[in-house]
């Protein structure tokens, strides 16, 4: 059987050095290739394991089995690990305002 990868060219490899926002798209834009392409879970798992950087990879294979093998509990785990901010928007929005008072008393003080 032969099999065509048409839709794999079309994305860079994930890196998850990336920022947030970019890790997210790339996500995004993977999950839309796989229904694109019509893959199973079986070819979306294969396919995803080969886009991945090896820092990535290595945190794939220390999974669980069951994790590593049913595309739902893997994408759920990716989710969480790669394209989920470790902290909440309000904390983010205050330690960024406390932040910037600080520079600015720094700079009126100078």
């Amino acid at each position: 059987m032969l099999t065509l990868r048409t839709f794999t060219n079309a994305l860079d490899d994930f890196d998850e050095k990336q920022s947030l926002t970019t890790r997210r798209r790339w996500w995004e834009k993977f999950l839309n290739m796989t229904i694109q392409a019509g893959w199973t879970d079986q070819m979306k798992i294969y396919e995803f394991k080969t886009m991945m950087s090896p820092a990535a990879r290595n945190w794939m294979d220390q999974l669980g089995k069951r994790v590593r093998t049913n595309w739902g509990r893997l994408a759920r785990e990716f989710n969480r690990e790669y394209c989920k901010s470790r902290v909440s928007d309000s904390e983010k929005y205050y330690t960024e305002k406390q932040f910037g008072e600080v520079l600015y008393d720094e700079t009126v003080q100078g």
